[in-house]
């Protein structure tokens, strides 16, 4: 287990994980050391369109 185990644990590496969740808060306790950052998980706020006057009314 030291052999193995503790060389990860110890090893300097960036943690990444969502803001506010069990898996931030975690990596905060066990593994202070390493650095964190937040992530957003792949989602991304939805694109804002804008009003155009350009296009033709749609027609059914």
């Amino acid at each position: 287990m030291d052999t193995v185990l503790r060389p990860l644990q110890e090893k300097k590496e960036t943690l990444y994980a969502l803001p506010g969740s069990d898996a931030q808060e975690h990596a905060r306790r066990r593994f202070a050391h390493k650095p964190a950052k937040e992530v957003t998980g792949g989602r991304r706020p939805p694109v804002r369109r804008s009003a155009s006057t350009d296009r033709e009314p749609r027609t059914s």
